[in-house]
């Protein structure tokens, strides 16, 4: 099967994950703490945003979010306009919902990026760094990844490395950056800096190509389809899960881990390869403070067992028995059309659980687009049910069966922001763009 892009045969449309959503770490709060129950709706924020314009444009999607240490939220993804005025493919909001009309405006006067964007990260400087299937950011020929200062400039000196250096000959997928400042990148190309790289490769902070990482990716073959979701464990170590059956030259389905130098790690992948991994595909991959792996995606079984849309793995690659047997009792993430396809996972600091994506059922109970598991995998009732009581994510209508949310960032405070494609979230205006509580 070939790396996904952005119309998926499958299932019409695809969304990647959102880069850091995708490696599950709980970003920076954007909100004061607000009373109200888990699972309802900020509509403070979300009248706000709905009264300025959200995301506009020829069937707008938002791909992917992160938040800033400022707590001002980051969008990318495929659209024309952020709050009412013109922003290619990036934009960003105020904590209250409204648009950054300063940086906006310096997207739009740069030109954005010419083509979608599937994932950004947010360094600690406050710079952004994005990818996706662009060849265009700032008015500057780039491949498929770029970066912009935290005003929303062009990052110049960055990006001029990236045309020198060729960038990616193929879409990028997701994109997280490291703590040492090196930018990790999966997705559907074969080379980065005029190197052949599988599916996986490694930037240096300024925008050089790391040449040792990438070396063994391309000695070991790297992944041999496209990689969709890549998160660093604390220890340096990557994982990526993607649609791929071959990872680090050995047999995996799916998901597969390297070391942090590039080599693969091959007792995890070994464990992998025993119990099956994951049939059909991952989505989305997030990893805990204990070193277990949490997988999202459209499928319905992995670790040899039945699971619907989630499972988590052992630090060490095996399945977590008791997690796995709790999501196949109740049922996991399904959908009334076709087979859930989840795009996002955040794990809180609480241990539970965030999903995003195209379902209608989480745990046993109605919930679209979005819902909560606890961190053993039993369903957190009173999250799904102010899901399903205030409807959740929808749409009008126009966006066909492709209704759902693509990314999600949990906050310090609990609050919960995420994209997508939907018209309405918490049955009110939401141009795809909401927050809801989180406790």
């Amino acid at each position: 099967m070939s790396s996904k892009c952005a119309v998926d045969a499958r299932r019409s449309v695809w969304v990647t994950l959102a880069g850091a959503a995708a490696t599950g770490l709980i970003l920076a709060s954007i909100g004061g703490a607000q009373a109200a129950d888990p699972g309802q709706f900020d509509r403070s924020f979300n009248a706000t945003l709905a009264s300025k314009g959200g995301l506009g444009g020829p069937q707008p999607v938002g791909y992917a979010v992160q938040v800033q240490s400022n707590r001002k939220i980051v969008v990318a993804g495929s659209f024309t306009e952020a709050g009412g005025k013109g922003a290619n493919n990036l934009a960003r909001f105020k904590a209250s919902g409204a648009p950054d009309k300063a940086f906006n405006k310096r997207i739009r006067r740069n030109g954005g990026l010419d083509y979608y964007v599937s994932s950004v990260a947010v360094q600690r400087d406050g710079k952004i760094v994005a990818a996706g299937d662009f060849t265009h950011a700032g008015g500057m020929k780039v491949n498929r990844i770029a970066r912009f200062k935290a005003s929303g400039a062009p990052d110049k000196a960055f990006n001029k490395r990236i045309r020198r250096n060729g960038g990616l000959n193929a879409s990028a997928m997701s994109v997280v950056v490291q703590t040492d400042g090196k930018i990790v990148v999966t997705g559907g190309f074969t080379k980065a800096c005029g190197k052949m790289a599988s599916g996986l490769a490694r930037f240096k902070a300024g925008g050089a190509p790391d040449k040792a990482f990438n070396k063994h990716i391309r000695r070991n073959g790297g992944t041999d389809v496209g990689a969709n979701s890549v998160a660093v464990q604390r220890d340096g170590k990557i994982v990526v899960g993607g649609d791929f059956g071959r990872a680090g030259g050995r047999r995996v389905n799916s998901l597969a881990r390297f070391k942090a130098g590039g080599a693969p790690d091959k007792a995890f992948n070994k464990h992998i390869r025993h119990n099956g991994g994951v049939l059909d595909e991952v989505d989305a991959v997030a990893t805990g403070s204990d070193g277990k792996v949490v997988v999202t995606g459209w499928f319905t079984k992995a670790g040899g067992k039945a699971v619907n849309g989630i499972v988590r793995f052992g630090p060490h690659g095996a399945p977590d028995k008791a997690f796995n047997k709790h999501i196949r009792r109740n049922g996991g993430l399904e959908s009334d059309v076709f087979v859930a396809d989840v795009r996002s996972v955040a794990i809180q600091r609480t241990g539970k659980i965030v999903v995003a994506g195209y379902f209608t059922t989480a745990g046993g109970i109605a919930a679209n687009g979005i819902a909560r598991f606890g961190p053993h995998g039993a369903g957190d009732k009173s999250f799904n049910m102010n899901i399903r009581d205030n409807g959740g994510i929808t749409g009008d209508g126009s966006e066909g069966d492709s209704v759902g949310g693509y990314s999600l960032a949990v906050q310090r405070s609990g609050k919960i922001v995420v994209v997508g494609m939907f018209s309405t979230a918490g049955g009110r205006s939401a141009p795809n763009l909401s927050r809801l509580f989180g406790g």
